[in-house]
């Protein structure tokens, strides 16, 4: 939705396990594959800029990094893809190291 490509150009292959954020919050990760004449239409009021990454980039383990911080109190495990001017992190990062592992395996 943050994005605004058209459902017609979505083409949904299955899911991931869900994926819990620091807050308590569960996110369920759903796999895609674009058509590809889709077009993108973002919420700027929710998206600041829209990029993309090449697959191979996340599946080489060597271009991620773990980190710990303190949120509430306690220790918070995190990914972290530094990529070109842009990180990737956090609940996005989780969720690209769970596609990778799966498609993987």
């Amino acid at each position: 939705e943050e994005i605004g490509i058209a459902e017609e150009y979505i083409n949904v292959v299955g899911y991931l396990d869900d994926v819990q954020t620091a807050s308590g919050f569960y996110v369920t990760p759903f796999v895609a594959v674009l058509d590809d004449n889709f077009s993108i239409t973002r919420n700027t009021s929710e998206v600041s800029e829209v990029f993309s990454v090449p697959f191979q980039y996340f599946a080489e383990e060597s271009n991620r990094s773990k980190h710990t911080a303190k949120y509430k109190g306690q220790n918070v495990n995190y990914y972290v893809y530094p990529h070109q001017k842009h990180t990737i992190w956090g609940v996005t990062a989780e969720i690209i190291v769970k596609l990778v592992d799966k498609i993987i395996e």
